[in-house]
């Protein structure tokens, strides 16, 4: 025989006061997030090298780059994120990763900026930026001796094994042949190129 509706609701509401929780208890204690959860991206500064292959692969412009003077900056705005892993999926190094934190709650916008810093190689006629230092070694490492077939990876090479820093001040001067030697972006080094063939009538 069943028991009343009555009693049948108490002695569940008895059982359910005397076992564990079926709830967790956050925000007091954290929640595991399940296999595979997509969370806040995180920097590895030792990896990163600071290409820009991140910031062209984001869709919502969470990611920005910042050339100033010697310096590229590379900026992840928290508050545009929105954990699609795109970054991580263009990134050549695996610089940057999705954690599984999930909460991000900030008092100031401030808090939700993280920022990567790196020394930027400049083109020595115009000053154009080239690309960061570490992404001109990542590229003659992965070149090896092929990278002797660039001139601008030779200076940067030449100066690094001198000691020396290859981010100079532009020269305003014109262009002369000998300049295929130095640190150039791609339109200087055309026309560097072409010094002897009379690009000045043509360009």
């Amino acid at each position: 025989m069943k028991l009343p509706y009555k009693i049948r609701e108490l002695a569940e509401a008895v059982r359910s006061s005397l076992s564990s929780p079926y709830t967790v208890r956050y925000p007091f204690e954290p929640s595991p997030a399940p296999d595979g959860f997509r969370g806040k991206p995180q920097f590895d500064e030792a990896k990163c090298m600071g290409c820009g292959a991140c910031v062209e692969g984001c869709p919502t412009g969470a990611l920005t780059l910042t050339d100033e003077g010697n310096v590229r900056i590379i900026e992840l705005f928290y508050g545009r994120c929105i954990m699609c892993g795109q970054c991580v999926e263009r990134c050549p190094v695996e610089a940057i990763k999705l954690t599984t934190e999930y909460s991000i709650v900030y008092t100031a916008k401030e808090e939700a900026l993280t920022s990567i810093r790196r020394t930027l190689v400049c083109c020595e006629i115009c000053g154009t930026p080239i690309t960061t230092l570490e992404h001109l070694k990542w590229i003659t490492e992965k070149l090896g001796e092929l990278a002797l077939s660039n001139s601008t990876l030779v200076a940067v090479m030449q100066d690094l094994a001198l000691g020396k820093t290859p981010t100079r001040a532009p020269k305003a001067k014109e262009i002369d042949r000998s300049d295929i030697i130095r640190v150039l972006c791609h339109k200087c080094r055309r026309r560097a190129m072409a010094v002897d063939h009379g690009w000045r009538a043509k360009y």
